[in-house]
């Protein structure tokens, strides 16, 4: 389990210069696009296609994170007035949906980009299935983060899971 850990938060370190990278990736798309737009009164055809693409590489990468490092939205309010015992259970119950949510995503991206595979873009004549692919990837990785919280949760003793 430690070298899984281990293995884990080497792709987690990855993956953050990737989701920097795509970031800024999009945001110098955008201002080519603007630049060349207002200055230049020439727009480029695939700077826009190329920076929603990365947009959406961005989204599904930064929500890998969010679930290991526990980002998403939650209202805590309720759960808080939980005693201590069924808190662990209820939260358990949550991670147990999240995964459970995370393989349904992954399942749905897989059958979506191979669909898809032999439309391409329109500007970038990237096949889109290559775009959806990032889908089924961030539905596993989100999947075993959530498994890993389940475990974490366990294996603390109840006083230190607050």
């Amino acid at each position: 389990m430690f070298t899984v850990k281990k293995l884990m938060n080497s792709f987690d370190a990855c993956l953050e210069w990737a989701v920097f990278i795509c970031t800024g990736g999009f945001v110098v798309l955008c201002f080519l696009q603007v630049l060349c737009r207002y200055v230049f009164n020439n727009s480029l055809p695939w700077s826009e296609e190329g920076s929603r693409f990365l947009f959406v590489l961005v989204v599904f990468m930064a929500g890998i994170l969010c679930v290991k490092e526990q980002r998403h939205t939650f209202i805590d309010i309720l759960v808080n007035l939980i005693p201590e015992g069924p808190r662990r259970h209820y939260m358990v119950f949550v991670y147990l949906m999240m995964a459970v949510f995370s393989l349904i995503l992954m399942k749905a991206g897989w059958t979506m980009a191979f669909k898809n595979m032999y439309q391409v873009s329109s500007a970038l004549r990237v096949p889109m299935g290559y775009v959806y692919m990032v889908i089924p990837f961030s539905g596993f990785f989100m999947a075993i983060h959530s498994i890993f919280l389940m475990i974490d949760l366990y294996a603390k003793k109840p006083e230190e899971s607050k």
